[in-house]
């Protein structure tokens, strides 16, 4: 016989299942045409309420959901859906959430997680593979862009100013390169390594709007400041432009300096049938134009 308690567990499960399966079925049904999103301020009135006196039964919640939330959320099931940035998930990963949230692993201890901190590091030890990195290349998960920038440029702070993470950094001694249309979590990043965002240095594009190596080089030349890093785009978000990573990769190999590589569209040709090898791509340099650490996250995939 089931427990009571495991019982309500488990009717309280169906509910959520029930209402995910009737969300699914209407977002990918033509017969229901997927709701417009009113705007913003209407949105704010329609959750503008005091908190609850009191908890509420499931069922009145789970209603609320449907009257409240589906109403006012992005459908990417839908077959009209243009999929700006947002995937349709998988059905498979739907439902893996519900393991995880069981689980509920904590990562900052792998005792706490003993199971789900292995399968992490094999699953990036297999995606280093398809990208051609070395045995010693490793990384992490991230929850977007602008946490694996932050971890990528941190990385490349400690290995050009040491001192940084015990006496901070002095303002306007260091500075970062980036492709004029970088994504806008590099001078996020930046500001928040106590660089500056003003010594972000923006690098002129050329006629398909990606770094232009000539103009990357005679910058390079003319700067006298420590350089912690140039960031090059595979695949920018606003144009889709991709940097010519050999060129710049050899520009960054001759003086020494880390190059860091925003691959959130464009590195997700790793999962495509054919596979990528990047050394073969960008020659012999191809050791110098990836720190050799992958992050990922869940809407895209940052090398």
């Amino acid at each position: 016989m089931i427990p009571p308690e495991i019982a309500n567990d488990l009717g309280a499960g169906h509910a959520f299942v029930d209402l995910v399966e009737d969300y699914l079925e209407m977002a990918r049904s033509r017969e229901v045409p997927a709701p417009v999103p009113p705007a913003i301020a209407d949105v704010i009135a329609t959750f503008d309420e005091p908190p609850p006196a009191r908890g509420r039964p499931l069922d009145e919640v789970l209603d609320d959901v449907r009257r409240r939330v589906l109403p006012n959320a992005m459908w990417t099931p839908d077959p009209m859906h243009m999929g700006h940035q947002l995937s349709v998930p998988l059905p498979a990963a739907i439902w893996a959430e519900t393991i995880v949230a069981a689980l509920n692993p904590s990562h900052a201890v792998a005792e706490l997680s003993a199971a789900t901190t292995v399968i992490e590091r094999r699953i990036v030890r297999w995606l280093a593979d398809y990208a051609g990195f070395g045995p010693d290349a490793g990384g992490t998960f991230a929850i977007g862009a602008t946490e694996c920038t932050f971890s990528g440029l941190a990385a490349a702070r400690a290995r050009a100013l040491p001192h940084a993470w015990e006496q901070g950094v002095q303002g306007g001694e260091a500075v970062v390169f980036v492709s004029e249309h970088a994504h806008y979590s590099v001078a996020r990043a930046v500001s928040l390594l106590g660089l500056g965002a003003a010594n972000a240095i923006r690098v002129p594009s050329d006629e398909r709007f990606a770094m232009d190596p000539a103009a990357l080089e005679r910058l390079l030349d003319a700067e006298r400041r420590t350089v912690v890093a140039v960031v090059g785009t595979s695949g920018s978000t606003a144009v889709g432009a991709f940097d010519d990573l050999a060129a710049i990769g050899r520009i960054c190999a001759d003086r020494g300096i880390w190059l860091h590589v925003d691959g959130a569209h464009g590195a997700s040709a790793l999962f495509q049938i054919f596979c990528v090898n990047f050394h073969v791509a960008f020659g012999d340099d191809a050791h110098c134009l990836f720190s050799e650490r992958i992050l990922v996250n869940g809407e895209h995939f940052i090398i």
